[in-house]
């Protein structure tokens, strides 16, 4: 008779939504308070702005992705009904955050700890839970697990806790105090990519995210001004910290112009640097930035101040950090599997397939001007330069992306064609 009893209470407990996923913003670098920060959900187009001290409110629905996500073992519950008590063994298969939440019958928050764990296998301790149904809700780097528990304990006023109690390793991690700031909502499914840009001043810093628990997301901020006065968003990758855009500069630091060539027999005969816009159209320059010979890159500085034209070699660490399948920094042509996708933006490839952003560094297909002076590929091709030759000195290394494969390719151009810099910044 008991057990039919607990099972009707059961499965008549009220319906809980969805919970909540509160994110706050910090600044580090060279920062000041941030001023806003524009959030964009790169798998269904929203947009959303708020100011820095503003608490970005995550309405998760109920239709997830989160089960889309690496696949993790369950963990296992083991109740101990008459104390009020729990153990909660789990095994990641990575080291990152898992959250502990407890919640009543009605919804109502009871706990909630933070903990950094390695991966391995942790044993976790929930106490003070009184009579009644409980839900253990445990969120890990993959993925959401939820039981609900029963307990008969009949002590009065007890705390309900979540603690550590043995494994690979784990560190608490202090809730952080939220700023005093508006609460904006918006709707997200769990698994979701969110491109963030922050403003601070006139610097900007991009990350992008997939909130899983409450927290704070951090942007590392420098400043990024061409000769021209442009502000550039920087994004870090890895231990790199690169120019979010194209360089549109049309001069290089010391002030002095660089040259503008509009006719295709200029081009190909010249042997100076020099610079254009797609298709000689300069509503295209803040959208692609502008494309460059390599002589630009050989004469001067062209980057701003304490940013350079990353190497080859740079171009490979970047690479092997956002792809895996590269492993041989000398390998010619087609490299990889999925870097090409990663960096694509998640639209703008009108010529093929989008990308997926994952790390905020918005490729965009700029075309680019052959070295006989011709103009092609807008839309569908994105090519970069590095600050390398090849031994002959006759040409350089450049990477580019097509517009229907997720991989790069590396190879060597004359030096009079017309790609797109990015830069990156001098630690």
């Amino acid at each position: 008779m008991i057990r039919w009893i607990c099972l009707l209470f059961l499965f008549n407990l009220p319906a809980l939504s969805a919970r909540d996923i509160s994110l706050v913003f910090r600044g580090a670098g060279a920062s000041v308070p941030i001023d806003r920060v524009e959030v964009v959900n790169l798998h269904n187009g929203t947009t959303l702005t708020l100011s820095g001290l503003d608490i970005l409110n995550l309405k998760v629905v109920a239709d997830s992705l989160a089960d889309a996500l690496n696949p993790e073992r369950p963990l296992t519950i083991r109740p101990n009904m008459q104390a009020g008590t729990c153990e909660i063994v789990l095994n990641l298969s990575q080291n990152g955050a898992v959250q502990v939440e407890v919640l009543n019958a009605n919804a109502s928050l009871l706990c909630k700890s933070n903990f950094h764990m390695k991966a391995g296998e942790h044993t976790l301790k929930v106490s003070g839970m009184q009579t009644g149904a409980h839900r253990i809700i445990v969120t890990t780097p993959n993925r959401e697990h939820s039981h609900w528990v029963m307990s008969g304990n009949n002590t009065r006023n007890a705390k309900v806790s979540a603690e550590y109690l043995q494994g690979a390793g784990a560190v608490p991690l202090a809730t952080y105090d939220m700023p005093l700031g508006k609460s904006i909502s918006m709707p997200y499914r769990m698994g979701e990519r969110l491109l963030l840009k922050a403003s601070a001043g006139t610097l900007q810093s991009v990350t992008v995210v997939v909130p899983h628990i409450d927290g704070a997301v951090d942007f590392r901020f420098a400043p990024c001004r061409d000769a021209d006065g442009n502000n550039y968003p920087v994004v870090s990758i890895g231990k790199q910290l690169w120019m979010g855009e194209n360089l549109k500069t049309t001069r290089f630091n010391n002030g002095s112009p660089i040259e503008l060539i509009v006719k295709e027999s200029d081009w190909r005969e010249n042997s100076s640097p020099a610079y254009c816009w797609y298709d000689n159209n300069d509503q295209l320059k803040d959208w692609y930035g502008a494309l460059y010979n390599w002589q630009v890159i050989a004469s001067g500085n062209i980057c701003p101040d304490g940013w350079r034209v990353p190497t080859d070699a740079d171009w490979y660490d970047f690479e092997v950090l956002i792809d895996s399948e590269i492993q041989i920094h000398t390998a010619l042509g087609w490299r990889g599997s999925q870097g090409g996708a990663s960096l694509k933006a998640s639209s703008g490839w009108t010529g093929g397939q989008s990308g997926f952003n994952s790390f905020g560094f918005t490729a965009l297909p700029a075309g680019r001007r052959g070295h006989s002076g011709h103009f092609n590929s807008e839309g569908q091709y994105a090519y970069w330069w590095t600050a390398s030759d090849t031994k002959n000195g006759m040409e350089a290394w450049a990477r580019y992306l097509l517009p229907n494969y997720d991989y790069f390719y590396r190879g060597s151009f004359n030096p009079n064609y017309g790609f797109s810099i990015r830069c990156i910044y001098v630690e």
